[in-house]
């Protein structure tokens, strides 16, 4: 992967990278080996993208909590 992206003149910035993996919640996750490109891609359950908090289920709980917290401060 990084011969490749430096080969078409590509970068990521592994800082700000996350790794998501969807899935139901009755399949448990399996052993999987970290992805590396020059440094690992930390394998995380939610993250925020574009404002909108998304969980590895694709479920609204993580968002929905962020959102009434903001509003119980107003």
């Amino acid at each position: 992967m990084s011969a490749w992206l430096k080969a078409n003149k590509l970068s990521i910035n592994v800082n700000k990278t996350k790794l998501i993996i969807f899935r139901p919640k009755q399949k448990i996750l399996p052993q999987i080996r970290p992805l590396t490109v020059d440094n690992i891609v930390e394998l995380v359950e939610t993250t925020k993208l574009l404002g909108v908090y998304i969980d590895q289920y694709l479920a609204w709980k993580t968002h929905k909590n962020v959102i009434r917290k903001k509003i119980a401060k107003s």
